[in-house]
């Protein structure tokens, strides 16, 4: 019997992985909106510890006591963001985060962690269509011969990207079945 899928909740958000970052981006989003806006907007802007400045003209950190309203409430918001942030991930994402103070500089690590995984999967993706054999058989007087072109890994990027046009294959083919039936005895 099929696994059950984990079910979608309203008043559960998404789990990341290594492979849903796409998917859990959008649905955290709507998921942190519907708490409140505000807690989706201190994502987007970030959060500071509310300051002072000194009789010295230095800038100190606020008391949490003499906060304003809105101070706290900013706080709360980032607070709230964070903790559903680092609550629906794996070890492995948390470890990335876990010192993060605040929600946008947690979801920033992780789009740049995921967005880069990504383009690095499309390059992946990329050179391994490069890389596929291409294969010709040509049929020249009574000698068939099978040509198969296929980069090895060690070779470079650019050097996989130059995969011979079908004419140069097709070359190569014909010296190499003149080449056989040269050497094949008589």
């Amino acid at each position: 019997m099929e696994c059950m899928r984990q079910g979608r909740s309203i008043y559960m958000p998404p789990m990341l992985d290594r492979t849903n970052y796409d998917d859990w981006r959008t649905r955290m989003i709507v998921f942190l909106r519907s708490i409140d806006i505000e807690i989706w907007q201190v994502v987007l802007t970030g959060w500071t510890v509310p300051t002072i400045i000194a009789i010295d003209g230095t800038q100190i950190i606020k008391e949490e006591d003499n906060w304003t309203r809105k101070e706290h409430e900013l706080a709360l918001h980032n607070s709230k963001a964070l903790k559903v942030i680092l609550g629906r991930m794996g070890q492995k994402m948390f470890k990335l985060i876990n010192m993060c103070t605040t929600a946008k500089e947690a979801w920033k690590i992780l789009k740049t962690t995921h967005e880069e995984t990504i383009e690095i999967g499309k390059v992946v993706v990329e050179i391994s269509e490069t890389l596929i054999e291409e294969s010709v058989t040509l049929c020249v007087g009574n000698t068939m011969k099978t040509i198969v072109v296929a980069p090895s890994i060690g070779d470079t990027v650019a050097d996989a990207a130059e995969v011979p046009s079908s004419e140069n294959l097709v070359e190569s083919v014909v010296r190499s079945i003149e080449d056989t039936t040269e050497e094949a005895p008589r």
